[in-house]
């Protein structure tokens, strides 16, 4: 019965942090990349692959939201995201630019950041019952 009720509240606990756990996710999912841990091209294509996806799930957002499939307020929760949405396209230009030069130290500083771009991305989505997972 203790377990049960330790159970309960520890996803009570972690149901409070979301965006946390998206980020977590995320960064497992790519990987946090470090000067020992560098960016390759291998890692990029992973990342771009995983961009494309998020990108689909978001244009079938905004297509169901058009088509009045699914609530009005979807309109403000979308506005919300693409601040988010709207910097990827940028990072992901430097980080070519940084793997293709072997600028390794610029390259770890842009994937790290792309990849929490990508779990708020996620987050705000979830937050909004949109699931926009990101597969590897």
């Amino acid at each position: 019965m203790k377990r049960i009720i330790a159970l309960v509240l520890v996803a009570f606990t972690l149901s409070a942090c979301g965006p946390q756990l998206e980020a977590l996710k995320t960064a497992v999912k790519f990987g946090a990349a470090s000067v020992q841990n560098p960016v390759t091209k291998d890692r990029l294509r992973e990342v771009e692959a995983g961009v494309t996806i998020l990108f689909v799930g978001l244009n079938a957002w905004r297509s169901s939201c058009v088509r009045g499939l699914i609530p009005d307020t979807c309109e403000q929760q979308i506005r919300t995201v693409q601040i988010y949405t709207m910097q990827i396209p940028p990072y992901l230009k430097e980080l070519r630019r940084f793997v293709r030069q072997n600028d390794q130290v610029n390259a770890v500083v842009v994937f790290n950041e792309l990849t929490s771009i990508i779990a708020l991305v996620k987050a705000k989505g979830a937050e909004s019952g949109v699931n926009l997972e990101v597969a590897r």
